[in-house]
């Protein structure tokens, strides 16, 4: 194959590429690259899997594969979780939600505790439980917000450094047994497709909070 054959082919694929998307949709780089990952990767051979299961309906009989991103996420949550679990087998902290509450507070700052919350992505009662222990342990310390002495922020205490340190070493190692046995091109496309994916539903999360699923459904899809 000569260049020119070459360059044939690459706009062919841009014009394929243009086609898969809607009227006013951005193009890029970085998008056009994984649209040709997608298209040039072999179709791994299927194995059994949970994931891959047939559920039934009322009515008939339904494949799973569009579940199955969820389904993946979701044990590869589990599989972090007893890692870190391992991790924070001396740690006086309970989970890895005790230790993603500190880390963005020593990464952000004192903020209000519904920020807290939103960052982790938490239901508000289940934040304010997490918020409670860690300040029952004197992991957090409280102020008055600068704007409304009414409200509260919460930053890092020195007593929760001292635990979140040592535990950096730890979750750097969970992190890179996570990565598993993906290459480094590999990571950075998966980072690139989660980026997108937790952008789209964050916007969903902050903007249609009270909405049903069929109403997501009507206006996002």
């Amino acid at each position: 194959m000569n260049r020119y054959d070459l360059l044939k082919q690459i706009v062919e694929q841009v014009e394929d590429y243009e086609k898969g998307k809607k009227a006013g949709d951005d193009l890029s780089l970085t998008d056009f690259t994984q649209f040709l990952n997608q298209k040039t990767q072999p179709t791994p051979k299927e194995t059994v899997h949970p994931s891959k299961a047939i559920l039934f309906e009322s009515g008939g009989v339904v494949s799973t594969e569009n579940t199955e991103l969820g389904t993946l996420v979701s044990l590869m949550y589990r599989y972090v979780k007893i890692y870190a679990k391992r991790a924070m087998e001396n740690s006086p902290l309970n989970n890895v939600d005790d230790f993603t509450y500190l880390i963005i507070l020593m990464a952000h700052g004192a903020m209000s505790k519904t920020e807290l919350i939103t960052r982790n992505v938490h239901e508000k009662t289940t934040g304010m439980e997490i918020i409670k222990r860690l300040t029952k342990l004197d992991f957090l310390a409280q102020t008055a917000a600068p704007t409304d002495g009414r409200s509260q922020f919460v930053s890092i205490s020195a007593a929760g450094q001292q635990v979140l340190f040592p535990l950096l070493v730890e979750m750097k190692k969970v992190s890179t047994i996570a990565n598993g046995n993906l290459t480094d091109g590999e990571i950075k496309t998966l980072i690139q497709l989660l980026h997108k994916l937790e952008t789209f539903h964050k916007d969903i999360l902050n903007h249609e909070r009270t909405v049903d699923l069929d109403g997501i459904l009507e206006k996002y899809f």
